[in-house]
């Protein structure tokens, strides 16, 4: 919701205005949009939005919602919007050069990854009881596995949208193969990504991880966006599946070196996007390294183009979340995190259940014993819970 009015009062400017090679400057306000250009700046203002959403995950649990609002404001009204204008407008630079990035894997998901992943190395780690006891990322408890998997539903029917809605047209038959091989490489990658994860998993782990499986098949999509209409069906399956394989080992590697990335938003979104950049032009069936010899210099510019996509993004990112941190508008207080930031931030608990809520009910101020929970029918449809939490007894008819 803070990204529309950015987007646009100058973010849809900044990045399709017809300026100079830098920066847009035209369209402020959708003043001289032509209507032609309306469903542009629907579609493109939902990039946007999800290049800002990326980054809150990677930085949950800690930071101040005014973090939030001002990092929504600054990368969907100046960072994103300049890499757009470089490889997305009608005066992309990057792009004459040869980088090609079809639907975002660097132009949106490594944005996102790459300044969530600063976000999180400024805000610092939930706790060291939290994090720095786990030597694995994985071996910190979850949230709720059912959300997970749906919001994993919810992503893998937007990534249709996302892919197959790149194509910006669907005036003639070849919008319509551009469409239809976008989202069959789509599902490919989607496939390739999670059973790459969740096979990982199960060898080095020995667990069939419903978590794994669900980040390794969003890093498969994101790896695909950047050449989801170019590549054949063999390829799309083998980029998600090394990209299942990349969201791994980024994983690693950003909880080895001490960051707090609570959602693994870099590792999918970073490391998946930057494989995925590559992989557009190695696999590109139209001039690819693997098919001519253009290709080389194709991912010579590729490689230069995620190179300056992460330059750009990490040093706009460090000088906004260094400056919030300054300020003392990024972190809240740690007892704020102890007592859940939901209530400290928002003043409402976001279950009604929740262990602290019943210790504000009782008076009590040590940690209560594990709670037990029974339940009983009452005829015509109706059931009693009820949650036992020392002296607390709480009953809800349902």
């Amino acid at each position: 919701m803070i990204g529309a009015p950015v987007w646009w009062a100058v973010g849809y400017a900044f990045a399709f205005g017809t300026g100079a090679k830098f920066i847009g400057d035209d369209g402020f306000f959708m003043i001289n949009v032509g209507d032609c250009d309306k469903a542009m700046w629907f579609y493109q203002w939902t990039f946007a939005a999800t290049c800002s959403t990326i980054i809150s995950g990677a930085m949950a649990g800690r930071t101040q919602l005014a973090a939030y609002l001002i990092y929504s404001i600054v990368v969907t009204g100046f960072i994103y919007p300049v890499i757009v204008h470089w490889t997305w407008s009608g005066n992309a630079w990057l792009a004459d050069k040869g980088y090609l990035d079809f639907a975002g894997s660097g132009i949106v998901h490594v944005s996102g990854g790459i300044a969530g992943l600063v976000g999180a190395i400024f805000v610092g780690p939930r706790g060291t009881e939290i994090f720095e006891n786990y030597e694995n990322k994985q071996d910190i408890e979850g949230h709720s596995m059912p959300l997970v998997a749906l919001g994993t539903i919810i992503l893998i029917f937007g990534f249709f949208g996302f892919n197959g809605g790149s194509v910006l047209a669907m005036d003639t038959v070849g919008d319509a193969v551009l469409l239809s091989t976008a989202v069959i490489n789509t599902v490919l990658a989607a496939s390739g990504g999670a059973i790459s994860a969740v096979s990982y998993n199960r060898l080095f782990n020995k667990k069939w991880s419903l978590m794994q499986a669900c980040n390794g098949c969003i890093a498969g999509m994101v790896a695909i966006c950047a050449g989801a209409d170019r590549v054949d069906t063999w390829a799309a399956l083998l980029i998600g599946t090394i990209g299942g394989l990349s969201f791994k080992l980024w994983s690693w590697a950003v909880h080895k070196a001490g960051v707090d990335d609570a959602v693994d938003a870099a590792a999918v979104h970073a490391g998946a996007g930057i494989w995925g950049v590559l992989a557009a032009a190695m696999f590109d069936n139209t001039a690819g390294a693997f098919y001519a010899k253009e290709g080389f210099e194709t991912f010579g510019w590729h490689l230069a183009g995620v190179l300056i996509i992460i330059a750009w993004t990490g040093i706009t990112s460090a000088i906004m979340f260094g400056s919030l941190k300054m300020a003392g508008y990024l972190r809240v207080p740690d007892e704020h995190i102890e007592l859940g930031v939901d209530m400290a931030e928002h003043g409402e608990w976001a279950y009604v259940y929740d262990q602290r809520e019943i210790i504000s009910w009782t008076g009590e101020e040590k940690e209560p014993p594990v709670r037990g929970v029974s339940s009983s029918s009452l005829g015509m449809g109706m059931t009693t819970f009820t949650t036992t939490t020392g002296d607390a007894v709480v009953t809800q008819v349902i």
